[in-house]
């Protein structure tokens, strides 16, 4: 029974390389014959192409007896030259080239300018960083004058409220001195009142 088994299992794993070589080459030949039609296409675009550039060589050879002018011709002849040109990118892809070489050109043209536009916006943010730290120094700068004003304000109004205490003392020292120079005044009239009439008294004994 293992050998039965073992003999089915390689006829099995046999039949399945038979049928993926067989698979290969059905896709290879597929791809044969489509290369082959390209191929003919090709050959049959490009005799077009040689039949097209001949008929634009007698055509050319032909205007001078059309009575055109050199103007004429040339634009008779760029008129031909542009389809003909058209049909050849068409078929040899160069039109797909030049269009890639444009979007590659277009691309780095995009870069570049790109690139312009981050360094004018960090020159931008540069500057906007030094103005910002131009105006926090002047705040600051204008915090420290208004500090400074506040403080000689406050030395100011101190001067002034000392002053005008010491005049309230002042006048209230001259007022208690004129009290006193009063009261002495009043005394001295009371005494010379007094001698004068011990005067008196004396006088007449």
């Amino acid at each position: 029974l293992v050998s039965v088994a073992v003999a089915l299992s390689v006829v099995g794993a046999g039949q399945t390389v038979k049928a993926d070589e067989s698979a290969s080459y059905t896709t290879e030949h597929y791809r044969h014959q489509n290369l082959h039609s390209e191929l003919q296409n090709l050959m049959s675009q490009v005799k077009s192409l040689v039949t097209l550039m001949n008929n634009i060589g007698d055509e050319r050879d032909k205007m001078p007896s059309y009575g055109y002018t050199y103007l004429q011709q040339a634009e008779y002849l760029q008129r031909l030259n542009d389809h003909f040109e058209q049909y050849f990118n068409e078929v040899t892809g160069n039109g797909v080239k030049r269009l890639a070489a444009d979007l590659m050109e277009d691309k780095v043209a995009l870069k570049e300018e790109i690139q312009k536009i981050k360094t004018m916006s960090e020159t931008l943010r540069e500057q906007l960083k030094q103005k910002e730290q131009e105006l926090k120094n002047k705040k600051e700068e204008r915090d420290l004058e208004h500090a400074a004003y506040a403080r000689e304000r406050e030395k100011h109004e101190e001067y002034v409220r000392s002053v005008g205490l010491l005049l309230e003392d002042r006048a209230k020292e001259k007022q208690e001195l004129q009290s006193s120079v009063e009261q002495a005044k009043n005394k001295i009239d009371d005494l010379n009142k007094e001698l004068a009439q011990k005067e008196e008294e004396l006088a007449q004994r």
